[in-house]
This record gives C-alpha cells, sequence and structure tokens, in this order.
C-alpha cells in the first residue's frame, strides 16, 4: 500500500491512499480516454484522473471500443546463437531423433476402460520393485483419461484425443511406452497406429484387454512386457546435445497483480533464452 503523497517518481506523488496491489494513473488521463495497463486496453476513464491518482471501479468502466490487436507489429528478431556457441544438456536420444530428459516407461491408455488396469500394473510393478537394478530408469508412469469410449473418432474431440495419444507414443521422455485398449472402443487402438505409423518394436508395444482374455491377464501380459522392456530401457544412457532439443511448454496458472512485473517477465526471459538457442517453448 502507498500512502497519500508518497513519490512515485520524480515526476509525480500519489494523490490519494492507494491499497495494495491496485493501479495508480502515470499520466493525466482525460475523462472518456482508454487506460492502458502493459499497453493493452483495460478500460475507460469515466472521470479525468491525475497523475499519481488511484485508478479502481470508481473512474474506470469497460465501454465499447475499436480493437486492432495489431498481431507481431512490436516483435524483434530473435538473436541466434551460434551453433558452435549453443549451451548442452545431457538427453536421451531417441530413434525419432527426439532427445529426451527423463527416461520414463509410459502406460497409455486409449479409452477410460483400460484406465484401472494401467494403474495396477504400475502399481504391481512398483509393489513389486520390478525397478530394483535399473537405476537409469525414472519410472513407470500410467497416463489415463475419462474419454474414448461412446465418442465419434472424427469427431474435433476424436481428432485431438488420437494426436495426443499419438504424441505421448513418441513422447522422447519415454524410453518404452505400452499403449492398452479395451478392444470395442470407438478410439480403436489398431486405427490409432494405422493413422500415426506407430509400428510395435522392443521399445513400444500394444495390446488390449479383450483380446488376452480380460482384466488380470491383461495386468499380467503388461507387467510381463514391462519385464521385457526394463533392460533395454535401462541400457539407453544420457549424452551432450545441444538446448535446441528442448521444449518448454508454460501455461498461466492463475495471475495476480504482480504477475505482469515478476513471474510473466521472468518467463518470458526465460523463454527468449531457450528459443535463442534454438529451443521451442509452447504458450496454452
Amino acid at each position: 500500500a502507498l500512502p497519500k503523497g508518497c513519490e512515485l517518481s520524480a515526476d509525480f506523488k500519489a494523490c490519494n491512499d492507494i491499497p495494495k496491489m491496485h493501479k495508480v494513473a502515470s499520466q493525466t488521463i482525460a475523462a472518456g480516454e482508454k487506460i492502458l495497463k502493459y499497453g493493452q486496453v483495460i478500460g475507460q476513464a469515466t472521470q479525468s484522473i491525475a497523475a499519481g491518482e488511484h485508478i479502481h471501479t470508481h473512474n474506470c468502466a469497460m465501454g465499447n471500443f475499436e480493437r486492432d490487436f495489431a498481431f507481431c507489429s512490436q516483435i524483434r528478431p530473435t538473436q541466434f546463437v551460434p551453433t558452435n556457441a549453443k549451451r548442452q544438456f545431457q538427453g536421451y536420444h531417441r530413434p525419432s531423433g527426439k532427445v529426451g530428459t527423463r527416461n520414463f516407461i509410459a502406460l497409455v491408455t486409449t479409452v477410460n476402460c483400460s484406465a484401472t488396469a494401467a494403474r495396477h500394473i504400475a502399481e504391481q510393478a512398483r509393489l513389486g520393485q520390478l525397478l530394483d537394478g535399473f537405476d537409469n530408469i525414472d519410472g513407470i508412469v500410467p497416463l489415463v483419461h475419462s474419454s474414448g469410449c461412446g465418442m465419434n473418432p472424427n469427431s474435433r474431440g476424436g481428432h485431438i484425443l488420437a494426436r495426443t495419444l499419438a504424441g505421448y507414443a513418441v513422447h522422447p521422455n519415454f524410453g518404452g511406452v505400452i499403449t492398452l485398449g479395451l478392444g470395442c472402443e470407438a478410439m480403436q487402438l489398431n486405427h490409432l497406429m494405422r493413422d500415426y505409423g506407430l509400428v510395435e518394436s522392443e521399445f513400444f508395444r500394444a495390446y488390449n484387454i479383450q483380446d488376452v482374455d480380460g482384466t488380470a491377464k491383461a495386468i499380467d501380459h503388461g507387467l510381463g512386457i514391462i519385464r521385457e522392456m526394463l533392460p533395454r530401457v535401462n541400457a539407453v544412457k544420457r549424452q551432450a546435445t545441444d538446448a535446441s532439443h528442448l521444449t518448454l511448454a508454460v501455461q498461466c496458472g492463475g495471475s495476480d497483480a504482480f504477475s505482469g512485473i515478476t513471474a510473466n517477465p521472468a518467463l518470458g526471459k526465460a523463454a527468449d533464452t531457450l528459443v535463442a538457442q534454438g529451443g521451442t517453448v509452447i504458450y496454452s
């Protein structure tokens, strides 16, 4: 909180008490003029506002105004780091050419009906201490969801789900992947593999619960596949590679009044640094 009379800059002082996390005018704003925060319109002044005056609902309201989003108008060319100067990290090189930062075994489910079996496989692997002696494997993780059954696989939702599942199947943080379906769902496992070019190998296996005669046998079958995969996945070692292979995904965790001057600029700087190295940042 800023008390009345507090010096805000060399040019002006607080005209009144400013509650903490509230806004204060940095210049005079005439009645009806747009009020800008971080260069964006957040409302119009309902009365004349002096520099240093508290801005809140008593003098700021949202009205109609023309929007020009001016996409890319403030773009600044990236100063890419030369190839021989790129930073490096120790990563797991995959056959796809991608590089992972972790070495997990994943259980990817095509449908909510196979979620329980996937969870049981991971839990029984943990209880059975299957990872003992395989110190280069970070864990066994079930990736489950609540869809894939009574849906139209040719709908937008069906395409998004299929693309997401296929993306996990080739994710570089997974040294081994088991894709598990039920057998009668709309999101058919064989269609998913056909449409996205997924082929079984020593690091990728796929099966349906109904094809192995039920949940209990499906769990045992999955555990058997994991036992086969463990020595192969464990044998993959970290190797030095440049930062252009890194992908960072970010998502707003819930803004407060300080995010725009703390978290967002810090994350933006991190993103700029990674992109300059040739890496990728995804903003959701």
